[in-house]
């Protein structure tokens, strides 16, 4: 009896058990749903992780929905990945916009290509802007003149007989100055050089003309000034030329923009374009050596005695189509203003100048008889006599075409450069000794002639006029 009695519990006693026990499996339950509720939220990204995937996709242009946890890239810590991906896609963002700005640069410096050219230097950029050539033309044509007159060729024919006719010449000069009545010109010597004081006639930029006279001139220098009287032009005229504005030769630079304007071909005042190409070039024509501007400025007949201008329509050269080079394109030649202009000066400071009569002058036209070409020819080496000019001192000293001239007071000449320098270097009425070889007899012998120097003015003016005597053996003695 007692036995069953204490294996029976009471039925309140089983009652507690059973609600324990319930009360127990909710509250475990309860833990695991708390746990599993934390790791379940954990996996989905947060507020700020979302906005950070929105800005990256904005700055990647993408379209796809922010949210997904396979947009959100995790290194094993979900704090770390925000900041990261946001750094990124600044980074990208950034990138992208540099290329844009980049991109706009570049096709703004390609739509200015046409107006602009661009050099790499050093660590920048060079910009050659060419100038406005139209307002410039526009400014300077009315200090550009055209210079007509009637010019005597000579030619010689197979025979060696000299020939002469007439023909009108064209050239071009530069208003250079106003003094009272007077109106300067300048041109090249060779523009006037057969014309008398009747003969040269100056056109304006209005198309009307006016006679001119020799103010002076520098034959060795291929310049001389004109004058026009102002009473001989109308108002309208005097109104719309003007005078040229000259400019500083020294400051230019190769590859410095360089405009030609002159009466090129005689047809009237044109323009041509081109660059500085060198500077202080030596270049000998006829035994006269010049120092000169050479430009790819076109320079034609008819614009010698031209204007030579430079960026800001200054004058910084005189064309002279009488030292340019046709044997290739491209070399044009102007007399620098800084050698110019004390002539210039000079011409207008006297009533007529002509700086060539104090020097020496001989008469002929010679050329080089060097080492190789006394080999080729079985020549004396010196100088070979081309032509002796009618009127000169080599005229009357008898000199003839052929003759070579191998010294000059007891020096050697090797050189028409070397020999006229000498000369000029004696006054006109100074005698001179010169060693000659001369051809007789199928052979060239030594001969001495005592020569009295004359003047270019002489030869030009025709001053000189000395009788002519036979001599015993029929030559003409001067």
């Amino acid at each position: 009896m007692y036995g069953d009695d204490r294996d029976k519990k009471p039925e309140n006693q089983k009652n507690g058990k059973g609600i324990l026990g319930i009360i127990c499996g909710c509250a475990v339950l309860a833990v695991i749903g708390f746990f599993m509720s934390q790791i379940f939220f954990a996996e989905l990204p947060s507020t700020d992780m979302i906005k950070d995937n929105q800005i990256g996709d904005a700055g990647n242009g993408t379209s796809d929905s922010p949210g997904k946890a396979d947009d959100v890239q995790r290194d094993g810590s979900e704090e770390a990945a925000a900041p990261e991906e946001a750094e990124r896609a600044q980074e990208e963002e950034s990138t992208q916009e540099e290329d844009r700005t980049q991109e706009s640069t570049d096709s703004e410096a390609e739509s200015q290509g046409n107006e602009s050219e661009k050099a790499s230097a050093g660590e920048g950029k060079v910009t050659v802007i060419t100038p406005d050539v139209s307002s410039m033309v526009k400014e300077v044509m009315p200090s550009i003149v055209s210079i007509t007159n009637t010019e005597t060729l000579e030619y010689f024919d197979w025979f060696g007989e000299s020939h002469s006719y007439e023909a009108p010449s064209s050239g071009s000069g530069i208003i250079i100055r106003q003094e009272g009545d007077l109106l300067y010109i300048v041109t090249n010597y060779h523009v006037i050089e057969s014309a008398g004081n009747s003969d040269i006639s100056i056109g304006f930029v209005d198309d009307t003309s006016a006679d001119a006279q020799i103010q002076g001139i520098y034959e060795s220098k291929d310049l001389a000034v004109l004058k026009v009287s102002m009473s001989d032009l109308s108002e309208e005229t005097q109104s719309q030329i003007k005078i040229a504005a000259l400019g500083d030769s020294t400051t230019i630079k190769t590859g410095d923009s360089a405009v030609a304007i002159g009466n090129s071909m005689g047809y009237g005042q044109s323009v041509t374009v081109g660059v500085v190409s060198a500077l202080n070039r030596e270049i000998t024509v006829e035994g006269t050596e010049y120092h000169v501007i050479q430009t790819d400025a076109a320079i034609n007949p008819g614009n010698s005695g031209g204007a030579l201008l430079n960026s800001s329509g200054e004058v910084i050269g005189i064309n002279s189509v009488k030292i340019a080079s046709y044997a290739v394109e491209g070399i044009g030649y102007a007399i620098p203003m800084e050698e110019a202009q004390p002539i210039m000066e000079e011409l207008m400071s006297q009533d007529y100048v002509d700086a060539d009569a104090e020097k020496g002058y001989l008469g002929i036209a010679g050329v080089d008889v060097d080492d190789a070409a006394a080999e080729k020819y079985g020549m004396p080496k010196g100088i070979c006599i081309v032509q002796v000019y009618s009127g000169t001192a080599a005229d009357h000293a008898g000199l003839k075409k052929g003759d070579i001239i191998c010294s000059i007071d007891g020096k050697e000449m090797t050189s028409m450069a070397e020999l006229k320098e000498i000369i000029e270097q004696h006054r006109p009425g100074d005698w001179v000794t010169l060693g000659m070889m001369v051809y007789k007899n199928g052979r060239y012998t030594e001969e001495i002639e005592e020569v009295l120097l004359g003047s270019k003015a002489d030869s030009r003016q025709g001053y000189d006029q000395r009788k002519q005597e036979p001599s015993n053996d029929g030559e003409e003695l001067y």
